[in-house]
């Protein structure tokens, strides 16, 4: 019969496949199959929506290494003296930090777009210069780092968050190589035991403190990191699949809903018999696409807040305003277009309207210009790109000359572009030549100043779009397509969770 406690406990002696030493082996296992179970059901599901903004991809990285260690804390006290001490040394030193750091990077990941989401909203980067792709001087160090400050100013903040994450991995392992190469020249009593091998801070306290001795028998100092780290897993892995959950069952609601209308519309005689329970169901949880248009036509504050804070997609709820925005402006500037067709005013107020929709495919569509890109069907952004991309290139190089380099003449890249003009004060109202759209208010319908644009064209002679011809397919419906794809999303995913929010919210506050 085997005896649950070893009496000698972790002694660094003969393993220890008592009770206790075959229990931690079985709970270690049985974990790590719910664990391995629901990283490959979050990996499968890497394209949902709800787990693609949270970088699946590294945060599975940095649970799956954690993992290791986490693992390998079960096995100390079965393995015992077994357990070579290099191995575990290495195991405490690369492992732990680099997991933790890359569980940083994650996280940091939300908190950074949240603040971007934000910064969206208030306009404060209106979009990224296009810089670029060059493959002369290869071999050259000066085009290296010259492509490395390029990088640098076309990055978003995760991604250089995560370069300073690399760079302390990095210098961690070094640092780890070079402090147990070090510990081999030591000679140290006790047939090697740990203490010759220096330990990471966290782990110092346990393995040092002699009011611990006891403790360590049965409870090994490394077993301390266990409930921090298994915390760190759950909360990686599930909140994700009740995201994923709670996702569906809303998408699954909002199709049964649309089946149901289209059937009552199909057989009207019918409806009312066949469909009853399941319009009943889900009464006051369906909210109209007409109430979904006097929100973004009136008021639209709390939705895009909503949808920044918490489901970081305001670009949709920005991108439709915009756009209900440039078709009112529409109206208003060619109401009386008999007055002046074909004429030269004419031709002015089409590319004041040219500049502010550019202004929102620069900023809300484009792949590479956009901090946030909307989500539409790749038929859609080409035929979107065919009328804007021409001008999107010639305004993002543009800001990418002035950006890259504002002195007369450049020590990192000699064989780039020639002597650029000092960069424009964005104070001023002709600072750049495309027309941003304003600061967003409570309604689209107002009489303040802060119309969609002015019809005042920018005099600066190095404007970008000087001359350029206005494409012909450019008209008032250059972006109904993408309207109605972004109108049909928001209003079956986001503002049905809105609405489910808010009324959840009212009804707890009351």
């Amino acid at each position: 019969m085997v005896r649950f406690f070893n009496p000698g406990g972790h002694n660094w002696g003969s393993e220890n496949l008592d009770g206790y030493g075959i229990s931690q082996i079985v709970i270690a296992v049985v974990y790590s199959i719910f664990f391995y179970a629901a990283a490959a059901y979050l990996w499968s599901k890497r394209n949902h929506p709800v787990v693609k903004i949270r970088k699946i991809g590294l945060a599975l990285l940095a649970i799956l290494i954690l993992h290791v260690y986490l693992f390998m804390i079960f096995m100390v006290y079965p393995i015992n003296g077994r357990f070579p001490c290099g191995v575990e040394f290495f195991i405490m030193s690369t492992y732990l930090p680099i997991g933790i750091g890359l569980f940083s990077a994650q996280n940091q990941q939300l908190l950074l777009v949240s603040r971007e989401q934000n910064q969206l909203i208030r306009s404060e980067e209106a979009f990224k210069p296009m810089y670029p792709y060059d493959r002369n001087g290869l071999i050259c160090p000066r085009y290296w780092l010259w492509k490395f400050q390029v990088w640098w100013r076309s990055s978003s903040s995760q991604n250089k968050y995560e370069c300073f994450v690399f760079i302390g991995m990095l210098v961690q392992f070094v640092v780890s190589v070079i402090i147990y190469c070090s510990s081999l020249c030591v000679v140290a009593a006790g047939n090697g035991r740990p203490q010759s091998i220096p330990g990471t801070p966290m782990w110092l306290a346990a393995v040092y403190s002699n009011s611990l001795n006891s403790i360590n028998t049965w409870f090994v100092p490394a077993m301390w990191f266990v409930p921090g780290l298994v915390v760190m897993e759950l909360v990686t892995l599930i909140f994700p699949i009740i995201a994923i959950s709670k996702h569906d069952k809303t998408s699954r609601e909002v199709k049964q809903a649309l089946a149901d209308f289209d059937i009552k519309n199909k057989y009207p005689e019918t409806s009312s018999m066949s469909t009853p329970s399941t319009v009943s169901k889900r009464s006051g949880r369906m909210h109209t696409m007409e109430s979904l248009d006097e929100c973004l036509k009136y008021s639209y504050d709390g939705l895009q807040t909503y949808a920044a804070v918490i489901e970081f997609s305001c670009e949709n709820i920005i991108f439709l305003v915009q756009v209900l925005r440039f078709k009112e402006s529409w109206d208003a500037t060619f109401a009386n277009t008999a007055l002046f067709a074909k004429s030269t005013e004419y031709l002015r107020a089409r590319m004041t309207m040219f500049r502010a929709a550019l202004s929102i495919f620069i900023t809300l569509v484009h792949a590479d210009t956009a901090s946030y890109p909307i989500n539409i069907d790749s038929h859609i952004y080409t035929k979107l790109d065919r009328v804007f991309g021409a001008a999107t290139a010639l305004i993002a190089t543009a800001t990418r000359r002035n950006s890259v380099s504002s002195t007369p003449s450049s020590a990192v890249t000699p064989w780039d572009e020639p002597p650029q003009a000092v960069c424009p004060d964005p104070s001023k109202d002709d600072a750049f030549p495309m027309h941003a759209m304003p600061s967003r208010s409570h309604s689209i319908i107002n009489d303040s100043s802060e119309h969609i644009i002015s019809l005042d064209e920018p005099t600066d002679l190095d404007d970008p779009l000087a001359g350029f011809q206005v494409p012909i397919k450019f008209d008032e419906n250059v972006f109904d397509d993408a309207f109605k794809s972004i109108r049909f999303m928001v209003w079956s995913e986001t503002y049905q969770r809105y609405m489910a929010w808010k009324r959840t919210h009212n009804h707890s506050a009351a």
